[in-house]
């Protein structure tokens, strides 16, 4: 569900791009912007798995401390301070606030205690949090295999249009971009890419014809891990294509 933010966000984030789409998967099955299940009283405000919507969260909160805590959102923020956190960034409903301060809480676990234990940290304690540290490790490794290329493991994510480059020197990666406005790239923490262009290329005119340029090509630069994009796509661009130089492989998403 929205990779190309997944993308900007986890970048932003310092989070690594497979560690953030684990963290969707099992928080919310895949990015939905959704009400937790924890055992806590609705107080018939809210129906635990719908939608999280700014008029029922508020009145959520002006009762949690009565009712109990209750996930919410795409990373399921349930502490009373994180979802204040959430709120005052922009919202704990919005679902891009949300999955903002979640990657960015789950990044301090990581850089701080390693990808097993920033899992658990952030699920809790107990036997619980350790089974939930166990998915989230085997879902990292599958993941990183899906954006390196070396997986066909299937993806949860809707309308996943997220690809992983490969390394290569002044190499190039074509993608589809038809109907889309907006490219993401994105690269670990501590890496850069150097893109030498981005060519943006219309339908093919005719049968044996060639594709013509549409213009909103982009000029070498280097991104780097804090700077996803976006770069705007052309309204009429159907494909675009990439030449690069990167020693490790790194992510693309449109949306």
């Amino acid at each position: 569900m929205r990779p190309g933010e997944v993308v900007e966000l986890a970048a932003l984030a310092g989070l690594e791009l497979a560690a953030a789409v684990t963290l969707l998967e099992l928080e919310s099955g895949g990015g939905h912007n959704v009400w937790g299940h924890d055992g806590v009283d609705t107080g018939g405000i809210y129906v635990k798995g719908a939608e999280v919507t700014k008029d029922v969260y508020l009145k959520y909160k002006a009762r949690r401390h009565e009712l109990g805590l209750q996930g919410v959102g795409p990373t399921q923020l349930t502490s009373a301070g994180f979802q204040d956190k959430a709120d005052d960034a922009g919202g704990c409903w919005d679902w891009r606030v949300n999955c903002s301060v979640g990657f960015g809480i789950l990044a301090a676990h990581v850089s701080g205690h390693g990808l097993h234990d920033g899992f658990r940290r952030y699920n809790g304690s107990g036997d619980a949090a350790e089974r939930y540290a166990d998915k989230a490790d085997a879902g990292v490794k599958r993941w990183r295999g899906l954006l390196a290329g070396t997986s066909s493991t299937p993806s949860t994510m809707e309308d996943d249009t997220m690809v992983s480059a490969p390394p290569g020197t002044n190499d190039h990666i074509d993608i589809i971009v038809r109907g889309r406005t907006k490219l993401y790239l994105a690269c670990s923490y501590n890496q850069t890419v150097d893109v030498h262009h981005i060519d943006f290329w219309g339908d093919t005119p005719q049968l044996g014809g060639e594709g013509q340029g549409v213009g909103g090509a982009r000029k070498a630069f280097r991104l780097d891990a804090n700077r996803p994009g976006p770069i705007a796509i052309p309204p009429n661009a159907s494909m675009a294509t990439i030449r690069y130089t990167a020693q490790h492989s790194f992510g693309i998403g449109v949306v």
